[in-house]
């Protein structure tokens, strides 16, 4: 199982503030076998740009394309396209520019995903200059803390 390649796909569209966290986050992982596709979403901001650049110079699983702006469903079907067809990878995670993962994401993802069709993440909001929220995330809310894998009927019955 720890040989499956894993394809990130980050749209990325004025994210300066946030996109070295995320980038970080994505390249100290304790799962090696994954590819990086950062997609500029037609950035104006000039930094954008610096960032994607050092990262892709000193990590080869990183690659950049730049885009005209198109909205992020049109960037991730291109990372879609791209893992499919050109740098083939066995799953693919999407990465929002502004989010961050824990170092081991990646590794519990391979180690847990079986033969899932679809992963859900669990996430906190935390915003700038204030504490993080303590409002249940999603799984919490819907009593699945403990769950590996939920059937469609399962899925059907808790978003009704």
């Amino acid at each position: 199982m720890h040989n499956k390649s894993v394809g990130i796909v980050v749209p990325i569209y004025n994210a300066a503030k946030y996109l070295e966290k995320c980038l970080h986050s994505i390249s100290i992982q304790t799962y090696k076998n994954i590819k990086i596709l950062l997609i500029d979403d037609g950035s104006t901001d000039k930094n954008v740009d610096k960032i994607i650049k050092s990262y892709i110079q000193k990590d080869n699983r990183f690659i950049g394309i730049k885009i005209s702006n198109s909205g992020q469903g049109v960037a991730r079907n291109i990372g879609i396209e791209h893992f499919i067809n050109t740098d083939k990878t066995d799953y693919i995670l999407f990465v929002d520019s502004d989010d961050y993962i824990d170092e081991n994401c990646i590794e519990e993802l391979i180690k847990n995903i079986d033969d899932a069709d679809f992963i859900w993440f669990d996430f906190r909001y935390k915003f700038e200059n204030t504490k993080p929220h303590s409002n249940p995330t999603s799984i919490e809310n819907y009593n699945l803390q403990n769950k590996i894998t939920i059937s469609n009927t399962d899925w059907l019955e808790l978003s009704a």
